[in-house]
């Protein structure tokens, strides 16, 4: 006879590093990746995926505009996410 175990994981992943404001500032025209917080993502199983909207934002994204959003999100196997949000604002004026 044999004996099945069905786990369900309901722990959600976790984003350590996340700013608790979700700001950071940097200068107009600049690149926001040496500005942007080490981030950490751990679960208690395995992680799926671990993305980043706009997908360029750790390498190549320039901020020209105000109030430019950055979403982490990361997902594991049971389909749990957690996401840490940023908001990059200029510093000076913009014209």
């Amino acid at each position: 006879m044999f004996s099945f175990f069905l786990f369900s994981d309901r722990q959600i992943p976790r984003i350590s590093g996340c700013p608790t404001d979700g700001t950071i500032q940097v200068n107009r025209y600049s690149r926001v990746q040496p500005s942007l917080p080490s981030l950490l993502a751990s679960d208690n199983t395995d992680i799926k995926t671990f993305t980043v909207a706009p997908r360029n934002a750790n390498s190549t994204l320039i901020v020209s505009t105000s109030a430019t959003n950055i979403v982490y999100a990361v997902t594991d196997f049971e389909g749990n996410t957690e996401t840490c949000s940023l908001t990059v604002n200029i510093i000076g004026k913009l014209f």
